[in-house]
Parts: C-alpha cells; structure tokens; sequence
C-alpha cells in the first residue's frame, strides 16, 4: 500500500537525511508535533534534527498501514 519510499513533500530531503530549513513536515523530537507551525514546546533547545530525519513516509502512514487503517 504504502511501501514506496519517497522524498519530503515539503523539503524535498531524501528517505535518512535530516529535513532542509521550515520544513512543514518535520516533527519536533520532543513533543512529536509539527514543529513549525504546531509545536508549543516553551524551548527548542533540547530539539535534536537527527532524531526527527525523514523516513521516506509521511508520519503517520507506517503505524496505519501496521494497524490496517486506510487512510484514503
């Protein structure tokens, strides 16, 4: 279903690198929301970019597609 790896919608990084600049896809390491546009954490000082690379999946699709949610 959703087994092909594509780059960032939104920044174009490649499935394993970090996220390029406001990236609206990105997800704060901390809180998990998104972290421009979403994230209340009151510091990103303990954000690290490398826990948050992208996956090649939007967040989200790989524990519906585990659960058998169809998100169409």
């Amino acid at each position: 279903m959703y087994s092909t790896l594509t780059n960032c919608p939104s920044c174009g990084a490649k499935p394993g690198q970090i996220h390029e600049g406001a990236c609206t896809v990105e997800r704060c390491s901390k809180c998990e929301d998104h972290l421009f546009g979403g994230c209340e954490c009151e510091t990103k000082r303990d954000y690290d970019k490398a826990l948050a690379r992208w996956t090649g999946f939007m967040p989200g699709v790989t524990e519906a597609e585990k659960l058998s949610v169809d998100l169409t």
